[in-house]
C-alpha cells in the first residue's frame, strides 16, 4: 500500500513539475519586429537589432561580431554560437554567413528561442539557442 502512495505522489509532483515547466517555456521566447525602418536615423544592422532582444549578448560589429544567447552551454569543444534560422531554414555558417546574405531592412521579426520546450525540435544543433528571423 506504501509503495502505491508514494507512486501516486512521484507521479502527481512529475505532472505538476511539466505544467510549471510550460509555464516557464511560455515566458522565456523574445520577440522583436522591425520598428527600426521607422526612423532613419536608428543604426539598422542586423548586430543592432539582436542586441535588442533581451538575452543575446552582442560583442563587436560586423563580420567579426560575436553573437550568444544568454545561458548557452559554453562548450569547449563545438562552436557557442546559437543556431540561426531565416524563414524556416536552418542557416549554416552561423553570424559571419548570416550577415552576407540577408539584408538587414528585409527583416521583419526576430525572435529567440532558448527553453527546453521550444529546442527540442532542433536536438543537438539548438543548444546554444536558436535564433528565428522571419524576413518581409
Amino acid at each position: 500500500m506504501k509503495k502505491i502512495i508514494f507512486g501516486l505522489v512521484i507521479l502527481l509532483m512529475m505532472v505538476i513539475s511539466c505544467k510549471s515547466g510550460e509555464k516557464a517555456s511560455q515566458k522565456q521566447k523574445a520577440k522583436v519586429n522591425n520598428t527600426s525602418l521607422e526612423n532613419p536615423e536608428v543604426d539598422i544592422t542586423l548586430a543592432a537589432m539582436l542586441s535588442r532582444i533581451p538575452g543575446i549578448h552582442v560583442r563587436g560589429r560586423g563580420e567579426g561580431a560575436i553573437i550568444r544567447v544568454r545561458g548557452g552551454s559554453g562548450s569547449f569543444i563545438s562552436s557557442n554560437e546559437p543556431l540561426f534560422i531565416v524563414n524556416d531554414q536552418i542557416f549554416q555558417g552561423g553570424y559571419s554567413t548570416i550577415i552576407n546574405s540577408i539584408d538587414p531592412t528585409q527583416v521583419k521579426t526576430i525572435e529567440l528561442l532558448k527553453d527546453i520546450g521550444s529546442l527540442s525540435s532542433y536536438g543537438s544543433r539548438g543548444a546554444n539557442g536558436v535564433i528565428k528571423i522571419v524576413m518581409k
